[in-house]
This record gives structure tokens, sequence and C-alpha cells, in this order.
């Protein structure tokens, strides 16, 4: 279900590797301009650019077991890829391993994020850097549109969230964060 592009430094194979890295180029729910489907093999192409050793952790990124996957081969039906997306990264953390998706658009959390809540059960935290909630309940008659997936990880998921760098968005949304206690922090929180 993959194809392979490869990332610098992610060289170890599969049953070495203590971390999967993985695109999906997938936007098929973007309502305003689509293009994130490119990001995955954008991220690897900068990867050549990198240096691997970064002096604050003290830690070569090229001494880190990865393994990149390649990219998820999406379908044509939006339903399709997320259930299909679920699968492979349930197989990747009941490998033991450490899965990094590299998207596309919000709406592929949410399978992530579920296939790794199975493992992780309540040690399960999630830290989402985005200038809008995505806390509808459905947006353009999808249930699981990229503007829903925050909603859906706190409904179906784990209320252990944040989102940092939230700007902008309809009342509703900012009425369901503080009806609900959702954390979040705007940019002048963090300024």
């Amino acid at each position: 279900m993959f194809y392979q592009p490869g990332m610098m430094d992610a060289l170890a194979d599969y049953d070495s590797a203590s971390y999967v890295i993985f695109g999906v180029p997938f936007d098929r729910t973007s309502s305003f301009r689509a293009g994130s489907r490119w990001a995955p093999d954008a991220i690897r192409s900068a990867t050549a650019n990198f240096e691997s050793y970064n002096s604050f952790f003290d830690i070569d990124i090229s001494d880190v077991s990865a393994h990149d996957a390649g990219n998820f081969e999406a379908g044509a039906l939006v339903d399709d890829v997320l259930d299909e997306l679920y699968l492979d990264v349930l197989n990747i953390v009941d490998d033991g391993k450490i899965p990094i998706m590299m998207g596309g658009e919000h709406s592929l959390t949410l399978p992530c994020v579920k296939a790794c809540a199975k493992h992780a059960g309540e040690d399960l935290g999630i830290v989402v850097l985005d200038a809008h909630f995505d806390l509808r309940d459905e947006f353009e008659g999808m249930k699981y549109n990229h503007a829903c997936i925050s909603r859906h990880i706190l409904e179906e998921v784990t209320e252990n969230y944040v989102s940092i760098g939230i700007r902008s968005g309809p009342k509703e949304e900012w009425d369901y964060a503080k009806d609900n206690n959702v954390r979040y922090y705007t940019p002048e929180d963090v300024t």
C-alpha cells in the first residue's frame, strides 16, 4: 500500500526501525486551497539540506533508527482512504513502532490517532498546531472533513488534547471549546 520516495537519514530497514515515517499525499477534503498532497515529497526533498546533528538535544538524527516506508497510496473515496490508513497505521503500532505521518490534510490525523490509541490508551496526548479549532461536527456534508478532525479526536479518542495557535473560526467553535473545556492557546498566549 506504499510507494517509496526516500527520506534522508531514515535508512533503517523496517524490522530494525523504532520509527516508521510515511507520507499520505491526500487533500480531497480541503476547502480553501488544495496542495497539501505535495507535502510529503517536498518534506523529503528538503531533508537533503538538513544537518543531522542538533546541539540543543545533543542528538544526531542519523543515530535514530527510522525507516521511510514511502507514501500511502490514497484511493478516490475519502472514507476508504481513512479506513485503510487506520489499518496500515495499526499494523505499524502493532509491530511496536512509532508512526510518523507526513500529510496531507488534517482529516488524515484521526485514523492515525485512533490506531495509536489502541496501544497507548490513557497515555495518549494530542498536541495540535493550527490556526483553527477544527471543532465542527461536520463540514460541507462530511463528518470526517478536515474542519472537523479535532472534535472527533476529542469525542472519539481522548480529551488529553491541546491546540496551539488558534486565531480564528466561527463563534460556534469558540463556544464549543469553552463549553467543553478544550485546552487551547492563541498566538497572543504564546508570544
